[in-house]
């Protein structure tokens, strides 16, 4: 993982993008019983996967090794606009 951050040009940050994750995470599970936390939660892992799709670019990354990132940020949107709508 540290090489991929490196590869990346991120090797200063792995701690804090993990801990935006997980962060995300537990706002999903918040979010199931407050609606803001959801939002908020879906709209930021959006975001989180959107840049690493931007850097698995950037990086010259094959469709299918940043398939899993694009997978997640469609997944992650979708789920955002569900909750904006609620």
């Amino acid at each position: 993982m540290k090489e991929e951050f490196k590869r990346f040009g991120l090797a200063k940050f792995p701690e804090l993008i993990g801990v935006l994750e997980i962060a995300g995470g537990i706002g999903l599970l918040i979010g199931l019983y407050f609606p803001f936390f959801l939002v908020l939660s879906t709209g930021g892992l959006t975001f989180l996967m959107f840049m690493a799709l931007f850097f698995r670019m950037k990086a010259g990354d094959t469709f299918w090794q940043s398939s899993p990132a694009t997978v997640f940020m469609i997944l992650t949107g979708y789920l955002f606009v569900v909750a904006v709508n609620l």
